[in-house]
């Protein structure tokens, strides 16, 4: 085993931004090679590693929930997405914390997304919001119309018990069993 000692580097001729002054091996060139090595392995390893988490969500006799984190973006952010029987007429994504805003005609694609809840009181259509933290992830959606937010959906995962719960109006809560997925391909 080898012991990596910090020392000035003494190459005058090497000057990458970060390492002007510092060698990390035998010698600058031989840092150099291993910066550009790792950085490359960093640029590729989310879309290796399939950077979005999965969870499902299981109750027997009905179709799975499937979470997905980070999954896609919208205008440089974000979102997270919920994907189950219950969702309709909008598409269920949403940066952590904001609110999506879905086309009311058409495809019902996300056209805008907010960090207020104020911010959607001319919409009509599909709302859905979204929050992740350490211990819990939330979806909830509903439509914006001339009488205001009409919820029609909840979920809501506990990460430290993996049980999720889904209420939907007009009906009794529900819990479902959850785990986190590896991709296979």
């Amino acid at each position: 085993m080898r012991l990596i000692q910090l020392a000035p580097c003494t190459d005058d001729h090497h000057s990458a931004a970060l390492l002007d002054n510092l060698c990390l091996a035998d010698s600058c060139e031989e840092v150099h090679m291993r910066v550009a090595t790792v950085a490359l392995i960093a640029a590729f390893l989310p879309a290796a590693a399939g950077a979005t988490d999965l969870i499902d969500c299981t109750r027997k006799g009905h179709n799975p929930i499937r979470i997905k984190i980070d999954s896609m973006r919208f205008e440089g952010h974000r979102l997270s997405c919920i994907n189950g029987d219950f969702v309709a007429d909008m598409t269920p994504c949403a940066p952590n914390g904001w609110w999506s805003l879905s086309s009311p005609t058409g495809d019902a694609g996300i056209y805008k997304v907010v960090n207020r809840w104020q911010d959607y009181g001319d919409h009509m259509g599909g709302v859905v919001h979204h929050w992740a933290t350490d211990t819990g992830i939330h979806f909830d959606g509903g439509f914006m119309g001339y009488e205001g937010l009409k919820d029609s959906w909840s979920f809501t995962i506990d990460r430290i018990t993996a049980k999720g719960r889904l209420s939907l109006e007009g009906k009794s809560a529900a819990t479902y069993d959850c785990k986190r997925v590896k991709t296979q391909l």
